[in-house]
């Protein structure tokens, strides 16, 4: 899957052959305090006066270390776009959990975070924001950025730590490096960022030219096609794991460069390596011990590992995944059985974009319930006003779906059960939602009203919140059958081991604009504006 752009000065865009670059003098760079895109540059000569540079997106890897089931885009009989599953290969990332983190031996960039550590309040970045590498004599510059929703994530990873936030702020910081790197002599400018390929498209439309290409991460999104935007810059991101995304770049004297953007799928057509097979096995023998017994690495969390990652907890009652960012299968799943074990109005789940594909009737291990729920969050119960829990949806709209995407914070939306939401996701931030009926007998819910909900609570968590969402009252710890306090991990892998029955959840959730979502679309959260037409973006 292969596209080529010619870029000249005045803009103009035309598709020619690119020469497969040789993959030779390899130096790694990598960007950001927490960004896992790891561009390989490699150098051709050769060409006639030319030279090739090939940068090797490797995105998200979450741990996916071994070959493991997916569900790609691909075309139906009568030529639509269908979800299929297909098995792809294991990528490798460093194993940190249960372990102590390493130091990074390759250079890191990330000039976007400042440091306001107490006594230590410097205003200074805590990571470069720039680094310019030479091959060959061309020498490319880099800007990097790493993700701006930390403070949302978790607090007590943003501690004494500043993030930029908004537009203005990122547009400057790009332009004022992208100059200074061209004032430096560069042949080219390439971001490197975890902003996500909403924020980048954003973004790189609002820029000034001068920067070639945004390699884009963290949304988990695939650019089958680079993004042209109205700067110039192409925007790209590679997917998560099982895909790496190969950009090379033809330079040559007096002309405009050659960019060539190609997605290679990680399967069973690419032979292992058998050295990074052994350090895979090394890596994950802890976890698949007989006598396994490991503490969550987390403050304040008392969940332990005691059981090996490969032990079977039940079978799938429906196809399981999360490649849906309103409502989604395994969102759905869980929310049901979580309102229906402890009989509340209402059951919210966090809406990651981890999951791990599970076909309907096969076994689903431990290791994939955790990649479903790797947070260590415990279940708890309170009552919100029908008003308030409104306004609880609004918000996290906003984060999926605001038209603005640096009003996004990353995720999808939270699964619902227990009342039907209907939506309209092309209204203004603050009024998506129409109305909002109880599932159990149809009745509009009134602001007034109050509900008993079951979702989950952090350590972290203030007095009034559940999952970081404020507004509740009575808030309490819901207990396991032997009257512990449990984990969401730890509910699921009970329940995965009950009688489930086989079948679709019910949907909760409509939306009167009818947006298109993955597969349909060619992103599982819409980009906003949507690309509707690639030739537009390619000048054909």
């Amino acid at each position: 899957m292969r596209k080529s752009i010619t870029r000249a000065p005045s803009e103009a865009r035309t598709e020619r052959r690119c020469v497969a670059a040789a993959r030779a003098g390899l130096r790694r760079l990598k960007v950001g305090l927490l960004l896992l895109t790891a561009p390989v540059i490699a150098l051709t000569n050769g060409l006639a006066h030319a030279e090739t540079i090939t940068f090797i997106q490797l995105n998200d890897l979450h741990a996916h270390l071994t070959p493991h089931r997916d569900l790609v885009r691909s075309q139906s009989a009568s030529g639509s776009p269908v979800a299929v599953i297909e098995t792809l290969g294991g990528l490798v990332n460093k194993v940190m959990f249960g372990s102590e983190v390493q130091a990074p031996d390759y250079p890191m960039l990330g000039g976007n975070v400042i440091r306001s550590i107490w006594l230590i309040d410097d205003g200074e970045p805590l990571l470069p924001a720039t680094r310019i590498i030479e091959i060959g004599g061309r020498r490319v510059g880099f800007i990097g950025i790493t993700s701006d929703i930390i403070a949302r994530m978790s607090p007590m990873l943003a501690l004494g730590f500043e993030f930029l936030q908004g537009e203005e702020a990122y547009r400057d910081y790009v332009d004022k490096h992208s100059e200074e790197l061209r004032s430096q002599g560069v042949d080219l400018v390439v971001v490197m960022s975890e902003l996500g390929i909403h924020k980048d498209r954003q973004l790189a439309d609002v820029v000034a030219p001068g920067v070639d290409v945004f390699f884009s991460a963290h949304t988990h999104e695939l650019t089958p096609r680079p993004i042209v935007s109205n700067s110039g810059a192409l925007v790209v991101e590679a997917g998560d794991d099982g895909i790496l995304g190969v950009m090379r770049v033809s330079l040559q004297d007096n002309a405009p460069p050659l960019f060539d953007w190609e997605v290679v799928t990680v399967d069973d057509s690419v032979e292992a390596d058998p050295q990074m097979a052994a350090l895979v096995e090394r890596a994950r023998a802890p976890f698949l011990a007989a006598d396994v017994d490991m503490a969550y690495p987390m403050p304040g969390s008392e969940l332990r590992l005691s059981d090996p990652i490969d032990t079977v907890i039940g079978t799938a009652p429906v196809l399981l995944h999360r490649r849906h960012a309103l409502e989604n299968p395994f969102n759905s799943y869980l929310a049901t059985r979580l309102r229906e074990q402890y009989g509340t109005d209402v059951a919210l789940t966090p809406g990651f974009r981890f999951d791990a594909v599970v076909p309907a009737g096969d076994p689903m291990t431990l290791e994939e319930a955790y990649r479903y729920l790797p947070a260590p969050p415990t279940l708890a119960r309170g009552t919100i006003t029908a008003g308030r829990l409104r306004e609880l949806f609004e918000g996290e709209l906003t984060r999926v779906f605001s038209s603005d995407a640096f009003n996004q914070s990353g995720g999808w939306f939270m699964g619902v059960s227990g009342i039907t939401l209907q939506l309209d996701l092309s209204a203004a931030d603050g009024s998506k939602v129409l109305e909002m009926r109880r599932l159990s007998d149809g009745s509009v819910l009134q602001a007034e009203d109050t509900l008993s909900v079951l979702s989950c609570l952090r350590p972290f968590d203030a007095d009034d919140e559940l999952c970081g969402n404020g507004g509740f009252t009575d808030i309490q710890g819901v207990e396991n059958p032997t009257g512990n306090i449990w984990a969401g991990v730890e509910f699921l892998s009970w329940v995965m081991g009950q009688e489930n029955k086989q079948g679709e959840q019910p949907r909760s959730i409509s939306d009167a604009a009818a947006t298109s979502f993955w597969p349909e679309s060619e992103f599982v959260q819409p980009l906003q504006p949507a690309v509707r037409n690639w030739n537009e973006y390619t000048g054909k």
